[in-house]
């Protein structure tokens, strides 16, 4: 299979350059103003595009825990001014969050699936001239919640960029060998949990459980194909 069949994302490496002084910043194990940590990315990413960070609070998001959404703006990105904009998503009572060891590498990778996936999205774009992806219509008789769901995710732009956060997930819990295997039995894989109980690739989990596991419809065909490119070229 040629590297030309899947959009090639940035280094991790480079982001993860781009981020090391935020993440040496939240490292330290004291409790850190929420608006500190926005502060503190906001500088560190500016340099790859990324025009503004938002917080806003949830009450699905643990305490002391952060998510995180990303977007990009083709429109932005063709008129040459920054075009990735972030939202850190934290609880409705948190101002100050700690992070611990394991939560600063949960964060990191976080954050470099999330540049990546919109990395790719820009990439997509400028591969086109800047036009609109075709949109995927989903088989008609159900719910408007599951058209809305499968309409985003059947699109080839997000099977791709997806495909990437999946083959990323997977070569972090088992390394590129493991991660091919896992993928010959995705139906299986997609349920497995690590030992912390968390989903091996929440990502598959969510894209099998949109389309009924039925690793034969077209969108988890592509989108299994994607997956088994980014990691057969993966540093792994």
């Amino acid at each position: 299979m040629l590297i030309t069949e899947f959009t090639k994302p940035a280094d991790r490496k480079d982001i993860d350059s781009a981020l090391q002084p935020f993440l040496d910043f939240i490292k330290s194990g004291e409790e850190i103003p929420i608006k500190q940590i926005r502060n503190k990315l906001y500088r560190a990413l500016q340099s790859i595009g990324v025009e503004e960070i938002d917080i806003t609070r949830s009450k699905n998001v643990d305490v002391g825990d952060m998510n995180m959404n990303g977007a990009y703006d083709p429109h932005d990105d063709e008129d040459e001014f920054p075009h990735f904009s972030l939202e850190l998503i934290f609880s409705e009572t948190d101002e100050t969050i700690a992070f611990s060891k394991e939560g600063v590498e949960n964060i990191k990778d976080r954050l470099i699936d999330l540049l990546e996936h919109e990395m790719i999205h820009r990439n997509q774009y400028r591969g086109r001239s800047f036009k609109k992806q075709r949109e995927y219509k989903p088989a008609k008789g159900i719910s408007n919640k599951l058209k809305r769901t499968r309409e985003y995710l059947g699109n080839d732009d997000e099977i791709e960029a997806f495909a990437k956060n999946i083959s990323s997930e997977l070569i972090r819990k088992v390394d590129k060998d493991g991660a091919l295997k896992l993928l010959r039995m995705a139906g299986k894989t997609a349920n497995f949990k690590d030992e912390m109980n968390n989903l091996l690739s929440p990502n598959l989990f969510g894209y099998m459980a949109a389309f009924d596991f039925d690793t034969s419809h077209p969108v988890l065909k592509k989108l299994l194909k994607k997956i088994w490119l980014y990691i057969e070229h993966s540093d792994g």
